[in-house]
């Protein structure tokens, strides 16, 4: 339900494939190229509590990704303001 709202969100930018919601990746080399492909990487998280360190923005950080993520106190020592 979450990702139909962030679809619909995203309207023609989705369409045009200026956004793309990806399904998981869990082999290591794909994961790299799908990190190494973006020029965004959004992690819109609702957990307030559950969130851990954030692997995944680390690793589109280390990939040149720019992040911009939920601001949730785990979050606080990855990415900061502007």
């Amino acid at each position: 339900d979450y990702a139909a709202r962030l679809r619909a969100a995203a309207g023609s930018l989705a369409d045009d494939g200026r956004v793309r919601l990806a399904p998981p990746e869990f082999g290591a080399a794909a994961l790299a190229r799908a990190y190494a492909a973006l020029d965004v990487f959004v992690y819109p998280s609702l957990a307030a509590r559950g969130e851990t360190f954030g692997v995944g923005i680390a690793e589109a950080m280390a990939a040149g990704a720019a992040c911009v993520v939920s601001d949730l106190p785990c979050f606080a020592d990855l990415v900061t303001p502007e």
